[in-house]
């Protein structure tokens, strides 16, 4: 895996996570252009890449042309952006110039490595969040209209409506389970059901529906949330 940033701090820091968690070696460089230097001798060793762009927009001519330039130069290895911003507008700029997947820093460590893990293994993650808060301005290939009748927010059960909570904050499924005490399993059929029942086929799809359904809202606590400290210890 390489890691494209050109700060020394940050970029160290980072690059102990990739290798504590991912176990697997990583590299670090300061920039597009040394990474592309060396194309001849990773091109067939890197599984990804990441470039971290910090504060700057991917709407920056910069950042831009470093994106540009890494993915014409590496066409085969999936490419993520680690960034500050996780708005709509970076969102669709990434996945316009060929990411796939954008990462925010506001992300917990380990949900951060679960996303990197899927774009590795040729998904894409992209924040529910920024497509929740803008979901007016996403074309769907089905109209809410269209959906079942009977996925008002009144006939979900509660623990079911907690995990599409915590689905639409980009909580992985091991985070979903510790935070509500369940079993892992027991939350994967919760995300079936949720996707079943909103026709979705992915979990931003699912979030960004129940979003504009109503049934969730973009702060809202999960049943979790609600509990008293001690009570949530517990739980955690």
């Amino acid at each position: 895996m390489a890691l494209v940033d050109e700060l020394p701090l940050r970029r160290a820091s980072t690059l102990h996570l990739l290798e504590l968690h991912l176990q697997e070696p990583a590299v670090g460089l300061a920039g597009a252009a040394e990474l592309v230097a060396r194309a001849r001798s990773l091109r067939n060793r890197l599984s990804c890449i990441l470039l971290a762009v910090g504060g700057r927009s991917l709407d920056d001519a910069t950042a831009s042309r470093e994106l540009r330039l890494i993915r014409d130069t590496f066409p085969a290895v999936p490419l993520a952006v680690l960034s500050d911003l996780e708005t709509i507008d970076e969102v669709a700029a990434a996945f316009r110039l060929g990411a796939r997947g954008l990462i925010p820093t506001s992300l917990d460590p380990k949900v951060a490595v679960e996303a990197l893990r899927l774009v590795r293994a040729g998904g894409s993650f992209f924040p529910a969040g920024a497509l929740i808060g803008s979901h007016h301005r996403i074309a769907r290939p089905q109209p809410v209209a269209m959906l079942r009748p009977d996925i008002g927010r009144e006939r979900w059960p509660p623990r079911q409506l907690a995990v599409l909570r915590l689905l639409a904050q980009g909580r992985a499924n091991k985070e979903i389970a510790r935070t509500l005490g369940m079993e892992e399993s027991t939350v994967k059929v919760h995300v079936w059901h949720i996707m079943r029942k909103l026709a979705a086929a992915n979990r931003t799809e699912a979030a960004l529906r129940a979003a504009e359904l109503g049934i969730i809202g973009q702060d809202e606590p999960c049943e979790a949330e609600r509990k008293p400290a001690a009570a949530r210890s517990m739980v955690a």
